[in-house]
C-alpha cells in the first residue's frame, strides 16, 4: 500500500504504458479510498507498487547499491517527514501510543496477540454456511454473512472461535479492516487482551488434562 501511495502521490501512474482497460478505474478507486477510508483500507493494483520497485531497480542496475539507497530515501522522505512532524507535536509520554497507532493493523494484532489471535478471509457464501452466527460488520451495521453474497469476510479467530468478521469486496481489505477494528477494541479496552490470554491459558490446560485422561 505504501509504495502504491508513493506512486500516485508523485503522479507516476500517468506515465504507465498499458493495455488494461480496467486499470484506470482501479487506480481512481484506490485514490478515493485513500482519502475516504485510509491507506490500510485499500487494495491497490499491484502495478502501482511495481512502478516504484522498477524505478529503484533501474537505479541499482545503472548506478549501484549506494545510489539505490539514496533514491529510496528521497522517495520515502515525504512519509518520514510527515511522521516526524506528527510525533514532534505531541508529548513524549504519548509518542509510544501515537507511533503504535501508525502500525499496520495486521502487524499490531500479530505483535500484541500473536499465537492467540489469527486473521483469515472467507468467501461470503461459504462463510455464511459454515460460520453462521458470527457477527459481521457490513455497510456500517452488524449483521451476518449472506449465502448469496459475493464479497469476502475477514475474520479474527482465537483457537477456532470466530470473534469478529468484516465484509469487503476484497479479501485483502477485509483482513486489514478486521484487524483494524480489533486494534481499536484493544486500544479502548486494554484489559481485554489480558482476559483473552487468561482464557487461552485455561483452554490449553483443559485440553492438556483431557489428553492425559484419554491416554
Amino acid at each position: 500500500e505504501t509504495l502504491a501511495y508513493l506512486c500516485v502521490a508523485n503522479g507516476l501512474q500517468r506515465h504507465l504504458n498499458h493495455r488494461d482497460p480496467s486499470l484506470p478505474g482501479k487506480i481512481s478507486d484506490f485514490e478515493i479510498d485513500c482519502n475516504a477510508r485510509g491507506l490500510w483500507a485499500t487494495d491497490p493494483p499491484k502495478t502501482l507498487s511495481d512502478i516504484v520497485e522498477a524505478m529503484f531497480g533501474a537505479v541499482f542496475v545503472d548506478s549501484g547499491l549506494e545510489a539505490a539507497h539514496k533514491s529510496l530515501g528521497h522517495a520515502m522522505k515525504p512519509i518520514v517527514d510527515a511522521l516526524t512532524r506528527t510525533l514532534s507535536r505531541i508529548e513524549s509520554s504519548d509518542i509510544k501510543s501515537k507511533a503504535r497507532a501508525m502500525v499496520h493493523p495486521k502487524q499490531y494484532v500479530h505483535e500484541l496477540a500473536g499465537g492467540i489471535l489469527s486473521v483469515k478471509s472467507w468467501r461470503e457464501e461459504i462463510f455464511a454456511i459454515k460460520k453462521s452466527g458470527c457477527p459481521v460488520w457490513k455497510d456500517g451495521i452488524w449483521g451476518e454473512g449472506e449465502r448469496d453474497g459475493s464479497n469476502f469476510i475477514g475474520v479474527i479467530e482465537s483457537y477456532g472461535i470466530e470473534l469478529i468478521g468484516v465484509e469487503e469486496k476484497s479479501s485483502h481489505v477485509a483482513r486489514n479492516r478486521a484487524c483494524a477494528i480489533t486494534m481499536e477494541v484493544f486500544e479502548k479496552n486494554p484489559d481485554l487482551i489480558d482476559t483473552l490470554k487468561s482464557f487461552t491459558q485455561l483452554f490449553k490446560t483443559e485440553v492438556a488434562e483431557k489428553g492425559k485422561d484419554e491416554t
